[in-house]
């Protein structure tokens, strides 16, 4: 794994394989809002929440938080090498956090080779038209992009596949995509290919015993979509750490924490875990003890993600 600095508490020796099939890039990794204290950013990042995943010759992002702005000039660089290329957008949900630098993507205003597939909830999906460029509470509206925009809404449950290559021989990627506990709803994503799995969860807070059925499946897909993964990137914004006031566990606010994340992970066997969304009042020291907190807890291999990090499966 590139990308880990000092303060990360373990090296996932098995994701360093320079011929993997899933390649998975940060460039967001901080929640509910940006942050641009250089006492909390320093090694970690202030960009909230986007992630590329690259599989065979197609290439997703989970989201489009504040990260989207560097992940759009590093895909310009894509976009000179092919006559055209199709970006997969896969939305988790509608909070802006995980879409406000899509308003600053510089491919969808400059290129016309760009294809850009927006894959979410129904609601999700009409976001784009709606609030991210609609025209008044931002200046550009959909018919100013220059790139091919089309959406395909999905419910949770849906299982989406997406034709690729690998070495030249045709493989199926297959995504699935289940809800999990959030205000206002959030959809996690599972990835196979070739036998290697990823899921990319954000925001999800605990279901407590006694709430209602359908919340109590949503607790169930949250264990369901990380199921024996070979790499589980996941939310933990929270601690219940008594010694320290920052980034204390929100009941309430759709948020995980660390003791609900380690009995999760230990119940689905998840391999390993890269947290993510860290709390924007997180330092780099409050957010290496959330992962080795996960760590220890859970027994398995557990660091955070660091803005320019990558990955690979």
């Amino acid at each position: 794994m590139s990308g880990l600095n000092s303060t990360s508490p373990a090296v996932l020796e098995n994701l360093n394989d320079e011929d993997g099939l899933i390649k998975i890039d940060f460039w967001g990794v901080r929640g509910s809002r940006t942050v641009t204290e250089p006492e909390i950013i320093t090694g970690v990042g202030g960009y909230t929440s986007c992630v590329q995943v690259t599989i065979g010759d197609k290439i997703f992002v989970v989201d489009g938080g504040s990260g989207a702005t560097n992940f759009g000039n590093w895909l310009f660089g894509e976009l000179a090498k092919r006559e055209e290329l199709t970006l997969h957008m896969l939305f988790t949900h509608k909070h802006i956090d995980h879409w406000c630098g899509l308003q600053f993507f510089g491919p969808l205003f400059a290129s016309k080779k760009l294809t850009f597939e927006i894959t979410g909830s129904e609601e999700n999906v009409e976001k784009f038209h709606k609030n991210v460029f609609d025209g008044d509470t931002f200046p550009v509206d959909v018919s100013m992009l220059a790139a091919r925009v089309h959406y395909t809404p999905i419910e949770s449950g849906a299982v989406i596949v997406v034709p690729s290559t690998y070495r030249g021989q045709p493989e199926n990627i297959v995504i699935e995509a289940l809800s999990v506990n959030h205000p206002g709803g959030c959809l996690g994503y599972r990835f196979t290919f070739r036998g290697k799995s990823l899921a990319v969860i954000f925001d999800h807070e605990e279901v407590g015993p006694d709430a209602p059925e359908e919340l109590q499946q949503l607790e169930r897909n949250l264990v369901e979509l990380l199921r024996g993964v070979d790499l589980g990137v996941i939310e933990c914004q929270y601690h219940e750490f008594e010694d320290e006031p920052k980034a204390r566990y929100m009941k309430g606010w759709g948020h995980e924490r660390v003791s609900h994340l380690i009995e999760v992970l230990k119940s689905a066997q998840v391999k390993e875990a890269i947290l993510t969304h860290h709390d924007p009042a997180a330092n780099p020291a409050l957010v290496a003890r959330i992962a080795n907190a996960v760590h220890e807890g859970s027994g398995i291999p557990t660091t955070f993600a660091c803005e320019r990090m990558s990955v690979v499966l």
